[in-house]
């Protein structure tokens, strides 16, 4: 599925969120690892997904919504939207 760069499926053309931003950095330098070597060796992908993981578990007191965009919650929908930030990285 082709997602339009820097919004997630139901973003509706907006203001990329906080959440969503966060990932696209935190895999920047996997992407950027990845295109010039071909493969991970000094970049940490598992980062954006605990800051995801982190970001559920806080989300009330860091005042941070992590469903804002329509992203859905479980395991499923944290790998697309993994893959969403990695392919925007």
């Amino acid at each position: 599925t082709h997602l339009a760069p820097l919004h997630s499926p139901q973003a509706g053309g907006g203001q990329p969120r906080l959440a969503d931003r966060v990932l696209v950095w935190l895999l920047s330098p996997v992407a950027a690892e990845v295109a010039a070597y071909g493969d991970v060796t000094i970049s940490r992908p598992a980062l954006a997904a605990q800051f995801l993981q982190a970001a559920r578990r806080r989300e009330a007191s860091a005042g941070v919504d992590v469903q804002e965009g329509g992203w859905g919650e479980g395991e499923e929908a944290d790998e697309v939207r993994l893959r969403w930030a990695f392919g925007e990285a």
